[in-house]
Formats: C-alpha cells, sequence, structure tokens
C-alpha cells in the first residue's frame, strides 16, 4: 500500500495513513470523507467477506478519489493480449480498458504493486452489471506443463520450490481476489481456461466457489470450441462465469464441429492463450447488446 502511495504522491500517502488507523488531534479522530456509492461499495464488499487487506486497499482507492468522479467503465479486459475484445466494444460505442502486461510493464504487471492497486482501481471504476474478463496466463496450468510444475489434481500449487510455480500461483490468486471484489459489485465475471486447465483447484479459486455457494450464487462453467466461431483448429475452452446468459454463447457459432470431426484437429496441447488467436466473431458483444 504504501509504495503504491508514494508513487502517487505525499497527498494519497496521508491518506493511507487514515486508512490505516484513525489518527487523533485536538480536535478529535481524522474521518476520511467517502461518497455515497464509495460506502456502498464497501459495504458490500465487507457484507461478501472479501480479504480484510484487500478491502483496507479498495477502501484507500476510493479514499483518494481515483475511482469518484470518473466516467464508469463498461468493461475490463485483464491479460487482453492484442485486445480483440477490447476493440469490438470500444466500435459498440462502450467504454473499455485493455490491461495487459505488454502494454506498460510498469502499471500493467498484476504480480507488481503498483501493477495490481492499478487494476484494483480500474475494476472500481466498472460501472453496474459492468463487464471483468480475465484470461490469466494458462501456460503453468495445462496438462503439458505438469512435469515441469509438479501440478495435479492432487497438488494444484504445485512445485513451490520453483519460482514460476510460485509467480503463477500469485497471479492466479490476485486474479481471483478481482473475481471476488467482482461478485460483491454485482458485475458479470468471466474467466476464460483451457479446458485441459486445472486453475479451479487452486486454493485461492476454491475459497471463492465455496464463498459463492455459501451466498447462494451460482458460477457457471460453459465449453466452447473455438474452432467454431472462426478458429482454425478446435481449441476447446472452460469459461467460468456467474451469468447464466453465458451459456447461450454456443447460439452464435458459424460452424458446427461433431465428435466425429475432431479427429486431428483436437488439440488442447497447442493452444497458449485465447487472446494469441483471436478472431473477429462479436462473441461477447451480441451477449452484451442482450443484457
Amino acid at each position: 500500500f504504501k509504495v503504491f502511495a508514494s508513487a502517487l504522491g505525499p497527498t494519497h500517502c496521508c491518506v493511507w495513513e487514515s486508512v490505516g488507523s484513525m489518527k487523533r488531534n485536538r480536535t478529535g479522530p481524522v474521518r476520511p470523507r467517502l461518497s455515497r456509492a464509495s460506502r456502498r461499495k464497501l459495504a458490500k464488499l465487507r457484507s461478501f467477506g472479501v480479504p480484510l487487506v484487500i478491502w483496507q486497499l479498495c477502501a484507500w482507492c476510493l479514499l483518494t478519489g481515483l475511482c469518484d468522479g470518473a466516467t464508469p467503465l463498461d468493461s475490463l479486459e485483464a491479460f487482453a493480449g492484442l485486445g480483440a475484445l477490447t476493440a469490438e466494444l470500444a466500435r459498440l460505442g462502450l467504454l473499455t480498458f485493455a490491461y495487459d502486461v505488454n502494454n506498460d510493464t510498469q502499471r500493467q504487471d498484476i504480480l507488481s504493486d503498483h501493477g495490481f492497486g492499478f487494476l484494483l482501481v480500474l475494476l472500481l471504476r466498472l460501472g453496474p452489471l459492468g463487464l471483468l474478463w480475465l484470461g490469466i496466463c494458462c501456460s503453468n496450468w495445462i496438462w503439458v506443463s505438469r512435469s515441469n510444475t509438479g501440478r495435479s489434481h492432487a497438488r494444484p500449487m504445485g512445485e513451490r520450490r520453483f519460482a514460476k510455480v510460485r509467480r503463477s500461483n500469485l497471479m492466479v490468486s490476485r486474479g481471483i481476489v478481482l473475481l471476488w471484489v467482482g461478485a460483491a459489485l454485482e458485475l458479470l465475471l468471466n474467466l476464460e481456461q483451457p479446458f485441459s486447465s486445472i486453475m479451479e483447484f487452486h486454493d485461492r479459486f476454491q475459497q471463492f466457489l465455496r464463498m459463492m455457494h455459501s451466498k447462494g450464487l451460482p458460477f457457471y462453467r460453459v465449453r466452447v470450441l473455438l474452432g467454431e466461431f472462426g478458429a482454425e483448429i478446435a481449441k476447446p475452452l472452460m469459461i467460468f462465469t456467474n451469468s447464466k446468459i453465458m451459456e447461450k454463447v454456443n447460439a452464435y457459432r458459424t460452424t458446427r464441429i461433431t465428435s466425429s470431426g475432431l479427429g486431428s484437429h483436437y488439440w488442447p496441447v497447442s493452444y497458449t492463450h485465447l487472446r494469441a488467436h483471436e478472431t473477429d466473431s462479436y462473441l461477447v458483444c451480441r451477449l452484451l447488446l442482450e443484457k
């Protein structure tokens, strides 16, 4: 928190102090001012059991005014890659943001303090029923890499003595925290992964699913074959979402791949990341227009 605050200047550092603890002076305790909308957001986060340290960081972001007064975002695409989804939504007149480390290695790296703080600010700027789309890097979670990572269904966290495994675990943990905050703020959540990924067995992911179940909130798994939306090969994909409307996604496929037609086209090993093979299909855009 202090590292991120120091990057914004001394004024914001003072606000950080007020979040961490209420200081007293001659006139009484210092009470930070929050807008009514910000107070509602913090109340929702607390009711959803968001980890305290994340709640404090959200409170700090709201206190600094980084979220208030700004035009609400319609969608946020994290790990955006080429940003085709963002481009299509922008073409429809929606206010969007594509977050990817290739765009800015300082402010758009979720593993850095500044990058995660900036992403949290963007998340808090999403308007009602805004879209959060996560495409967390999957190379550490698909079956072809399990001999190097030591991951399995029984040991999803893998061999933590390897730096790449620890970094991947941290990336997923922070990504799931974003889903947690998004669920509390009643956003439309989507997380994409290859069909062979075991990311859903990550400890934080399981904690998030238990929280959703305890709240009586559904979290769906939708299987999509990208080959049915213009990709060269099948590329089976799993989308985790809190919106039942995503189950209609296959109604917009342009072609149909039967089980007998998969054959040599069924190559989950070749899948590295959805954003590396994006097509021009208006998959999510049409669903948003229906919403």
